[in-house]
């Protein structure tokens, strides 16, 4: 029992550092987006 929960418990970390990384990939991409949007209006406007 002790050898499976300590199995499920890497596997929990595991999801968790995937789910952190690929939030932090979201937010730099939205923070992408949002300047490039502004410095298009920018050369438009």
């Amino acid at each position: 029992m002790r050898e499976r929960q300590s199995a499920s418990v890497q596997f929990l970390v595991g999801v968790l550092t995937k789910a952190r990384l690929i939030l932090i990939f979201m937010v730099l991409a939205v923070m992408w987006l949002i300047w490039t949007d502004r410095y298009t209006r920018g050369l438009l406007g």
